[in-house]
């Protein structure tokens, strides 16, 4: 390089230009790394892509889909082109120079793309290019960890180029908006994980804090409810049967009528519900009637229908040797259940089962609560009850032998009536001591103490009676 050209006007120009390059760079990076919605994420890098190329025209497309021939693209943002471009726009793979550009993962330009033979456009396209006065374009890839996210394109009129200097220019930026890209989706899914996280926790201590069996079994419900976002639940528990028939039934719903429900018993391997019991793992379908792998009952086809929910997921209730059952959530048919949600889903299980296990284990300490205390209660109303048949007829035995006036009668009165109000209490005791648990499912008790102190009307407990 000659000592002019070192200090010619045509160098600091140069200099001077690559300086601003820089800096519009250094400052579309820090307005791209803010945080915004995709759409003013989209429109800001259009926007700064025209102020760095300085040009009026800027096109932003996204892959939309994968194919086996590679990622098609749709026009996501567009400035300086009318709106039916950016609503109309799909680029199949390798097709136009976006395409290309993404398929090959490089930067290209041309003069005159509507002339260009390297580059493919459908009818529509071209229609659409030439009635706009698109002709010079030059597209950048945005790429992210190898992955190919979209492509940033700018427009001059026919007959204006771009130059080797302006594509380094964008292809510098293309690789900022797919780092800003990156992050943002990373930063989402951190926060959504964060968010699972608290929802998990939150849904744990709330189904772990109920000692009710039952209460337990509906948190469980409404949890699972409030973490997928959908309407209908059922938990369905496991029924003992022999070996290798023991099934699953509702016990538990939110949006079906649980009466209905109930009389359903899946056994392993019948409909989804009983390949989640069979295999233990997450399994769903977007659409249960139509699914030849989830045969279904007249009676469970005409609920569906009638509540259309055509699309299920399933995942097990269990937490290493512990199996309780399935917990099945429900969209409207067509719907899609993504892995990410069958995992989450599948951690809940994981956490119902323990509070299970725990209600279980609590129901079974208090179950053998309940048994001490029906024998003492009838020990207790027997020990009682003889002596105050003793005490009751002794004072009746006295009243026939006082006078009609005399004042002892008052005493006796008293002393009868304490005698039927312990005989209440006898009572009490006696039906508690005649009380049942109710095993509802396998390691599961109903206990209804309040019940058992309520009066029988057909079995009621005799006046106590004087000796004879």
């Amino acid at each position: 390089m000659s000592e002019a050209y070192r200090n010619s006007p045509q160098k600091e120009e140069r200099a001077d230009a690559r300086v601003q390059h820089l800096w519009a760079l250094y400052e579309v990076g820090q307005a791209i790394s803010a945080s915004m919605e995709l759409d003013q994420f989209m429109a800001l890098v259009v926007e700064k892509a025209c102020h760095l190329l300085g040009v009026e025209q800027c096109g932003l497309f996204l892959v939309e889909t994968r194919t086996e021939e590679g990622p098609a693209l749709r026009c996501r943002q567009a400035r300086g082109l009318p709106e039916a471009y950016s609503q109309r726009v799909r680029l199949g793979p390798r097709e136009s120079m976006a395409g290309r550009v993404i398929a090959d993962a490089r930067t290209m330009w041309t003069g005159d793309l509507l002339a260009d033979p390297r580059f493919s456009l459908t009818e529509e396209t071209r229609a659409l290019m030439a009635e706009h006065g698109i002709h010079g374009t030059l597209a950048a890839p945005v790429m992210a960890g190898g992955r190919a996210l979209g492509v940033i394109a700018v427009y001059r009129s026919a007959g204006v180029g771009f130059l080797p200097e302006e594509a380094d220019l964008l292809s510098a930026f293309a690789l900022q908006v797919g780092i800003a890209m990156e992050n943002a989706r990373l930063l989402a899914e951190s926060q959504e994980s964060l968010g699972h996280a608290r929802a998990l926790f939150e849904v744990s201590k709330a189904v772990a804090g109920s000692l009710e069996t039952e209460r337990a079994l509906h948190l469980i419900v409404q949890k699972a409810v409030e973490l997928t976002g959908v309407r209908h639940c059922l938990l369905w528990l496991r029924e003992d049967g022999p070996p290798g028939e023991g099934g699953v039934r509702p016990r538990a719903q939110a949006g079906f009528d649980l009466s209905v429900v109930e009389r359903l018993l899946l056994r392993p391997g019948e409909g989804l519900v009983g390949r989640v019991l069979r295999e233990r793992r997450p399994a769903w379908t977007s659409d249960i009637l139509g699914d030849p792998d989830v045969p279904v009952s007249a009676e469970w086809a005409a609920t569906i229908r009638r509540l259309d929910i055509g699309a299920m997921l399933g995942v097990p209730v269990e937490y290493g040797e512990v199996f309780a059952g399935v917990l099945t959530v429900y969209r409207p048919r067509g719907s899609a259940f993504t892995p990410d949600e069958a995992t989450l889903l599948w951690s809940f299980g994981a956490m119902a089962a323990i509070a299970l296990e725990n209600a279980r284990l609590v129901a079974e300490r208090t179950k053998a609560q309940v048994e001490a205390m029906r024998a003492m209660a009838r020990a207790a109303a027997d020990r009682i009850l003889n002596p105050l048949n003793i005490m009751v007829g002794n004072a009746q035995l006295l009243a026939l032998d006082l006078a009609p006036d005399h004042p002892g009668h008052q005493r006796i009165e008293r002393i009868l009536e304490s005698g039927q109000r312990i005989v209440g209490v006898v009572a009490q005791m006696n039906r508690v001591g005649r009380y049942r648990t109710h095993e509802f499912s396998p390691g599961l008790f109903e206990l209804a103490l309040d019940d058992a102190t309520e009066a029988d009307p057909a079995n009621p407990l005799p006046p106590p009676s004087a000796p004879k």
